[in-house]
């Protein structure tokens, strides 16, 4: 059988790597954690090279790359990590094929161990002759990890992943296969990036820091310099004098028994990588985040927790993720990354034959819509859309429609209370009226309700508490969808109770008065959430509903 040949790769192309990028493959350790910045590159830079080196180690060899969910890796991780590929100079449907096999045009041994079908499936070429495996794998696919037998790990945005359940059925499949990869030094390798985290759900990350032996890291370190030393041309060894070629072999050795058994742990600023973002950069960063979330993302400062929290209660039980894979596979490769799976059709928790809720928070700088349905003794916020100025509240219905084009019912409940009726928002007349009417006009049926004054600060504070303990069954348990209500959650979590306030419950608005600052991190998308929350409950009341002795609707 004649085979094709294969295209160089084109390496003559400059590729640029910061310097945490560039101590992540210097010390190449078998179990590697980096905490960075919010744009250090750590999918692009880091586990894209990564993937590369285990690749060409272990020709045939199956790994995985790792998310909590499935989306995530289609729509953030992915990308970068082809990108990369091909900055240095790699060819799609050469040198990787995205979910299919390579054309058996090649002639390549596929891996050892090699799956059925390659829908959740990346091969890489690593070599003339054969390929390794990606595979794709996701906590909210349940059985997705189970009976796999892998030779190496990598993984972004690690501090979403649940522990648990990644220590139960992803780690114990990095096993086996010694027969054939002994002699590589990332056989069962472990390569996890992530901001750093905000909750505790992530703070095992930081644990890793325990684990690395710091004068193995240095001697590494001091090895790389050896060689580099003896080598500095990367002469090819048959071409050096026996001595120093016996020397350099000797080396290279000992330092790949090193990284072997070697845990890594860094952390790392965001102004790392100044050479590619700019000055700009975080000069906007600054001005839009409140001090602690630019401490955090960008200067990677481990976060202090938010004392007297608002939402104290919401705790990780609270939140969860509800994507119908059935419509993300249904699409190709290229629509990732692109905005088409931004819409409905992908949400598995929507239920379709019943309408949907919704409740506000309008405002100069940002109108903020949370969309929710009940379900059985839960209430589950579902979505939120928003706006930023100078865009309008017209915007703000025209992004709800969009999203919710294939909701066919089209039949929506509205909460609203006496702050929604006034003529300071974004907007050309009354805020509320016009939110509705653009809705009416696009096909909805509105149910407009009115709360009448906003509900007292100790009553919402009260009747969150009773939702988050989840004890008493005339309050609905919340749920949050993960991926869709993220913005709306990280108001929530940001908000806290305002110290020396006559009223001991109020919240603390001090980022909605400060221009700069990104008003996603405010409490905007918490009150638009409390609204829904507390109208739901009040329309439940003409249903029958109990309400509990310890507040008043």
């Amino acid at each position: 059988m004649q085979f094709s040949q294969v295209p160089p790769p084109d390496f003559s192309k400059r590729v640029h790597y910061n310097r945490p990028q560039l101590a992540g493959m210097l010390i190449d350790a078998n179990e590697e954690t980096n905490l960075w910045g919010r744009a250090t590159g750590k999918s692009e830079g880091r586990l894209s090279v990564r993937t590369l080196t285990c690749v060409q180690q272990m020709p045939r060899s199956a790994g995985v790359n790792v998310a909590k969910t499935y989306l995530q890796i289609l729509d953030r991780t992915l990308p970068p990590i082809l990108k990369h590929w091909q900055d240095l100079g790699m060819h799609r449907d050469v040198d990787f094929w995205v979910r299919k096999f390579p054309d058996k045009k090649w002639g390549l041994e596929l891996p050892y161990f090699t799956p059925e079908t390659p829908e959740h499936a990346v091969f890489v070429r690593s070599n003339k002759n054969q390929v390794a495996l990606m595979r794709l794998v996701s906590q909210d696919r349940p059985g997705s990890s189970n009976g796999l037998s892998i030779d190496w790990i990598v993984g972004d945005e690690a501090r979403f992943l649940n522990k648990q359940r990644y220590d139960d059925e992803l780690v114990p499949t990095n096993r086996g296969n010694e027969r054939y990869f002994a002699g590589s030094y990332l056989h069962h390798s472990v390569c996890l990036c992530s901001d750093m985290p905000n909750s505790p759900e992530g703070y095992w990350l930081f644990e890793k820091e325990k684990g690395m032996d710091k004068e193995a890291v240095a001697l590494v370190k001091g090895l790389n310099v050896e060689l580099y030393r003896l080598n500095p041309k990367n002469t090819p060894l048959e071409l050096l004098a026996p001595a120093r070629a016996r020397k350099i072999v000797r080396y290279r050795k000992e330092l790949n028994q090193l990284r072997a058994k070697l845990s890594y742990y860094s952390e790392a600023s965001t102004l790392e990588n100044i050479d590619v973002l700019r000055e700009s950069f975080f000069e906007k960063q600054k001005k839009q985040l409140p001090d602690y979330e630019y401490d955090r993302a960008i200067l990677n400062n481990k976060p202090q927790n938010v004392k007297e929290g608002f939402y104290s209660l919401l705790g990780p039980q609270h939140k969860y993720n509800a994507i119908d894979y059935s419509v993300v596979d249904g699409l190709s490769e290229k629509d990732y990354g692109t905005g088409k799976l931004n819409n409905c059709k992908k949400d598995a928790d929507l239920n379709r034959a019943m309408p949907l809720h919704a409740a506000p928070d309008f405002g100069g700088s940002i109108n903020f819509l949370s969309v929710g349905q009940p379900d059985g003794n839960c209430f589950r916020f579902l979505k939120n859309v928003w706006v930023k100025n100078p865009q309008r509240v017209k915007d703000l219905a025209k992004a709800f429609n969009d999203y919710y084009r294939y909701f066919y019912k089209k039949e929506l409940f509205f909460y609203f209370d006496h702050t929604h009726i006034k003529t300071e928002s974004v907007a050309d007349k009354n805020p509320k009226d016009e939110f509705v009417n653009d809705l009416e006009t696009l096909g909805w049926t509105v149910h407009e309700r009115y709360l009448g004054h906003t509900p007292s600060s100790y009553t919402r504070f009260n009747l969150w508490s009773f939702g988050f303990v989840g004890d008493d069954p005339r309050v609905m348990y919340p749920l949050f969808n993960e991926d869709n209500f993220s913005e709306g959650l990280t108001s929530m979590q940001n908000t806290r109770i305002k110290r020396g306030a006559k009223d001991p419950y109020a919240k603390d608005k001090g980022l909605e008065g400060d221009k700069e600052a990104d008003q996603l991190l405010a409490p905007h998308g918490g009150d638009s959430a409390d609204i829904l929350y507390f109208g739901v409950h009040k329309e439940l009341q003409y249903q029958g509903f109990t309400i509990p002795e310890s507040f008043t609707l």
